[in-house]
């Protein structure tokens, strides 16, 4: 929650994805603990709330059954719907049975483990009427009780009708004060009394962190002719970026939206228009337009790991652009520049080239792309 900001969105987000499935660990002075049956094993609490005791006997699955019939005994294991409609009358009823009686035991023994956890009171809430569930065995058993001081109202031949089942009296108990420990080790627990309140959420620009890295460097003091530099370097940037999202000339204008969905066009000093004119020019080069067609399966930025034996250690190197020719086997490196050419950016694409050509592709070529002056440069 520290790193996320402080507003009832953001936090109904977390708390959806994360916070709801943790639990906080704590011992409860007159609280309420809730918790599964399964969990209650072993445990023992004053007073006992069971809301939901109308869970399904049974539930559709798969159960292995072992025919006994010919020709079905050829096989020694056949996995069969559990139903009862499907296995009565059939050469699986002796499955069903056995596991219909399995499903009964075990739900006996959660229903007394749930029931045995009381110490002082019990509260059993269920539905009437329905046959498939727990409810139904327990609202037989009620009427049937012969209990000296327990009493049963309703009508039970209505089956509309809501059943009341009493036995005992309501204990209230006073809480005692416990003799304060002399071990200053042993902590004291004791309740606090916490205000909520609720605020109106103000509406704030919030500046998105791609945004805030493309404009970090951008001084208040910087002059005109610095700021139309950092703009080309900024526009640089965006372009960079804006080819690795890119496939194909189909995805230009999905990319786009995005990127000025996520506030980085504006900030660059450029827009969207000048962005999509200056792309479709240069996509309309042949050769441009070729490596960006579908004809290719495209790696954007993705490492090449190479173990230097010589310091032992694991270097990456990262091509802006791998396409691979399925059917020729042909792969073209191509490098994205912004600026003016250096002896640098050559040796850069023969690395590339021969660590793919090292990786089994022999046909490979490197190419450098001056995005500005549209210029290319086969290395």
């Amino acid at each position: 929650m520290a790193n996320n900001t402080a507003d009832i969105d953001s936090f109904v987000e977390e708390w959806n994805d994360s916070i709801a499935e943790k639990t906080i660990q704590a011992s409860a002075i007159d609280g309420i603990r809730i918790i599964t049956i399964h969990q209650s094993k072993g445990l023992e609490f004053e007073h006992v709330v069971i809301p939901f005791c109308d869970w399904t006997l049974e539930k559709g699955n798969t159960i292995w059954c072992t025919p006994q019939v010919e020709p079905y005994n050829e096989l020694p294991l056949i996995p069969v719907d559990f139903s009862a409609s499907q296995m009565k009358g059939t050469i699986y009823e002796f499955d069903y049975n056995e596991e219909h009686l399995q499903n009964c035991v075990d739900n006996l023994n959660l229903l007394y483990v749930a029931f045995t956890r009381a110490a002082s009171s019990l509260f059993v809430i269920a539905q009437r009427g329905t046959p498939s569930s727990r409810s139904y065995i327990v609202e037989q058993a009620i009427t049937d009780i012969k209990l000296e001081g327990s009493s049963l109202d309703g009508d039970p031949s209505d089956k509309k009708a809501e059943l009341l089942f009493s036995y005992g009296e309501l204990e209230i108990v006073e809480t005692k004060a416990k003799k304060k420990s002399d071990n200053i080790f042993t902590p004291e627990v004791e309740n606090m009394n916490v205000d909520m309140a609720t605020f109106s959420n103000k509406v704030e620009f919030k500046q998105s962190n791609k945004s805030r890295d493309f404009v970090a460097d951008d001084d208040e003091n910087t002059d005109d002719d610095d700021r139309k530099q950092l703009s080309y370097i900024k526009t640089g940037k965006i372009l960079h970026y804006l080819f690795s999202t890119i496939n194909t000339t189909d995805d230009i204008d999905t990319s786009l939206a995005q990127l000025e969905m996520d506030g980085l066009i504006e900030e660059s000093g450029t827009n969207i228009k000048r962005l999509r004119d200056m792309l479709h020019k240069r996509f309309s080069n042949r050769q441009v337009a070729d490596w960006f067609s579908s004809r290719w399966t495209i790696f954007n930025e993705c490492t090449i790991l190479d173990y230097d034996a010589a310091t032992d250690t694991v270097r990456e190197h990262r091509p802006d652009r791998v396409m691979k020719d399925e059917k020729t086997g042909e792969v073209v490196i191509v490098d994205f520049k912004f600026g003016s050419p250096r002896p640098e950016y050559v040796e850069q694409v023969n690395r590339y080239k021969a660590l793919t050509q090292n990786m089994g592709y022999p046909n490979v070529k490197g190419y450098l792309w001056f995005v500005y002056s549209n210029r290319i440069e086969e290395v």
